[in-house]
């Protein structure tokens, strides 16, 4: 999960709190240390949209985008209220504030005003008005709420779930209040409209905070007011890069800070602030009242409190190049999405990332939706990034651009090649290097959709029928050769498809390359798939193609099958004895293959399916109700295979599964088992790994009787120190003989168990 761009901060007396890419982050003052914590925490897995402190209570209230609640003391020290979350009998379950007052939260949400006791740690109460309330207040006997239709107040005695005791404060016609506060006896709002800021006073005056240059435009720029708040006796404004401070209507002090500024609250003394400051993360600024009405960079106390991590929750693609993570974090339609630029390297526990905007001032053009990654395998440390507009990065080991390949100087092209924007119109993603060092790479919506970088720097583009003006997706080499591709949308002519190309025996000569293509497919039972899409596309262990859809996976043995329209679809057996389509429905995203040949697929709405076939069909899921992943909206998966990591990419960022699945070793060399002596009481799993691929094995004590028989996943298998009754093993030495399928290899290691 990304821990850089910082959104909210919160002070408690021991340690100041942040919101940062949607997770929480502490820093402690005494010791500078940084803690982050997620859903390994017993927190929600879903993003943080408010944080608040109540010092009443010394305790956190978090609010999640999914409308949850947590009451945050301490690590694993939660309480969770999902009232909002789980009430399917609210039809509107946004929530637009948070104010504490009292001991009590009032969160503002799209049917009323819900009330948490931060001291029972409970649902106090839940005036349901039916209508959406933006922010409230109190002010004298009354209780004020702020409405798309208007200002509301109510007696605050009476009963606040009866409709008929609110009524609507006059004087405030045509003003969209935003954002509200009590401040000197009068209420400050702000006017989403007009961009204006107002007091309103006990007379009803309206007065805007901000004063009017002579041609009648504001003399401050109020359109983005972050943030509204009273801090020390203080009125504060957040707009852009200036906070405004004011000790009364009429006097008021701005600090200017170079840019844009999130969030503020207290800090260490009376005039230092906590900001939260996007990608400069949370500074303590010190801010003394000066003799002129601005400060102008304030001395900064505390900064550059960073975390090793993503620097975005982007997580289009993920693929591994050796033990490296490589991943990208654009996305697309036929159109772009505009996202920053991220490209992520993720090696040895350390994160790396490209800095866009110095990418951009370089090449002149922005950096943004990045979609695909390789590394150069005759160059390890230089990066072929694919964007969806501007062509292809060239990066070296410190992500720094080293040559931007687009319309100009390369064979890709333009969708757009008489636009004036026609260099924002490069359309590149899937790529990939064969054995030789050529580097294919596939553009969407041109004549040539196949470009080549060829080992000798030299650049050809190829025109294949059915593969002009179409919407590649990803491009793969199979072991035979042939480059499968998929398509995930129609394109200018022709509609989605699988193409297969077979140039091994054209040697660069097209009209020697052999085409395999359909855009339909009929099962082994001669049924349409109903697929629109084709969103994946991946090779097992054994050959076989497998290819993602919005109707579950699909596969193919060879490209012969993909040119008859054929596919196979997996076929299991459920517990009445019918048969069914595995995966049926399912939106398939991202499609992984471990080392024991199983499939980790990724869907939109159902997070992770574990497929191991080698023994009928065995599936397991993987969601956010059953596990810790951060989503059930998975992007995309990569697999370790040297340590059986799998990499989750989702909608919230970047998750990890240690899997029980490696690469085969090429003999039984490197085989050991650990921990060794295991200790069932403490931890009963003991892992055999360094294994060759599907070794199969026995566990015996020295007496010869059989403890477990199985096959390993892939190079690695894990015994639970069982015997065949499911009992714990008794202290002592047992054999582990590991053999190929064939016979012909083998090898025996020892266990101590010791209870």
């Amino acid at each position: 999960m990304a821990y850089n761009n910082a959104t909210i901060v919160a002070k408690t007396p021991n340690a100041v709190y942040a919101v940062y890419d949607g997770s929480l982050l502490s820093y402690s003052p005494n010791d500078q240390s940084v803690q982050t914590y997620s859903i390994q925490d017993d927190l929600s897995p879903s993003a943080i949209r408010f944080l608040n402190y109540c010092p009443d209570t010394k305790s956190l209230l978090i609010v999640y985008d999914d409308s949850n609640i947590d009451i945050f003391l301490g690590r694993n020290n939660v309480y969770h209220l999902p009232y909002i979350k789980n009430n399917n009998n609210l039809s509107n379950k946004t929530v637009n504030s948070v104010e504490i007052r009292d001991g009590q939260a009032y969160l503002s949400t799209g049917i009323g005003v819900v009330v948490v006791d931060m001291r029972r740690r409970e649902i106090k109460n839940d005036y349901k008005l039916g209508i959406n309330i933006i922010a409230t207040c109190e002010w004298d006997d009354f209780f004020y709420a702020a409405t798309d239709d208007g200002l509301l107040r109510a007696p605050r005695s009476s009963n606040l779930s009866d409709k008929t005791k609110w009524s609507k404060v006059d004087g405030l016609d045509g003003i969209n209040i935003n954002k509200m506060v009590l401040f000197k006896d009068h209420l400050v709002f702000y006017d989403s409209k007009k961009y204006y800021i107002w007091s309103f006073s006990r007379e009803g005056v309206l007065k805007n905070l901000f004063e009017y240059e002579e041609n009648g435009e504001l003399k401050y720029e109020t359109n983005d007011c972050r943030q509204l708040t009273v801090l020390n006796n203080q009125l504060v404004t957040v707009l852009w890069h200036v906070v405004y401070f004011f000790d009364d209507f009429d006097k008021k002090v701005g600090v200017v800070l170079d840019e844009y500024i999130k969030f503020i609250c207290p800090g260490s003394s009376e005039n230092n602030y906590w900001v939260a400051w996007g990608d400069r993360g949370i500074v303590e600024i010190e801010a003394k009242v000066p003799s002129s009405d601005w400060i102008g960079n304030p001395k900064v106390l505390t900064s550059n409190l960073k975390v090793n991590s993503p620097v975005r929750n982007f997580a289009f693609r993920l693929k591994m190049s050796g033990e490296k993570l490589l991943v990208t974090g654009g996305s697309r339609t036929s159109y772009r999405f505009d996202l920053r630029g991220t490209f992520m390297v993720y090696e040895n526990g350390i994160w790396k990332s490209l800095d866009d905007y110095a990418i951009a001032d370089k090449t002149g053009t922005h950096c943004r939706d990045l979609m695909d990654a390789v590394e150069d395998p005759r160059n390890p440390g230089r990066y072929y990034v694919s964007s969806w507009g501007e062509g292809i990065y060239v990066l070296n080991k410190d992500l720094e651009l080293e040559i931007l390949y687009s319309r100009n100087n390369s064979t890709l092209q333009s969708i757009l090649p008489d636009d004036v924007y026609a260099d924002n119109y490069v359309r590149v993603d899937g790529m990939v290097f064969d054995a030789k060092g050529n580097l294919y790479t596939v553009s969407a919506l041109v004549d040539n959709g196949v470009n080549i970088l060829s080992n000798t720097g030299h650049w050809s583009a190829h025109f294949y029928d059915h593969f002009s003006n179409v919407a590649p997706n990803q491009i793969i080499i199979a072991r035979d050769g042939k480059k499968w591709v998929n398509f995930f949308r129609k394109g200018k002519t022709d509609p989605i498809g699988i193409f297969v190309l077979d140039d091994t025996k054209g040697a660069n000569d097209d009209n020697r390359d052999i085409v395999y293509y359909s855009s339909q497919f009929v099962d082994q039972q001669g049924r349409n798939i109903g697929a629109t899409t084709y969103s994946c596309i991946t090779e097992d262990l054994s050959g076989t193609i497998w290819v993602g859809t919005d109707n579950g996976p699909i596969t193919f043995s060879s490209a012969e099958q993909v040119d008859r329209g054929v596919c196979y679809r997996l076929v299991g057996i459920d517990q009445y004895g019918d048969g069914h389509y595995l995966l049926e429905g399912q939106r398939v995203t991202s499609i992984a293959v471990d080392g024991g040949n199983r499939k980790w697929i990724g869907t939109t709405g159902g997070g992770v399916f574990l497929v191991d076939h080698s023994k009928g069909f065995n599936v397991r899921n993987f969601n956010t109700s059953n596990s810790q992943i951060l989503s059930d909206n998975v992007t995309s998966i990569a697999i370790n295979g040297k340590t059986g990591e799998v990499f989750i990419g989702t909608d919230r960022g970047i998750c990890s599964y240690r899997g029980d699945a490696i690469d085969g070793k090429p003999d039984y060399s490197e085989v050991h088992a650990f921990p060794n002596p295991v200790f069932p009481h403490r931890n009963s799993q003991v892992v055999i790994t360094g294994l060759m691929q599907n070794s199969r094995i026995k566990i015996t004590d020295l007496a010869g009787n059989l403890m477990r028989e199985s096959v390993s996943n892939g190079g690695q298998y894990t015994w639970n120190c069982t015997n065949p009754r499911g009992e714990i093993v008794p202290s002592g030495i047992y054999l582990v003989f590991a053999t190929l399928s064939d016979g012909s290899q083998g090898m025996v290691t020892k266990i101590m168990v010791i209870k």
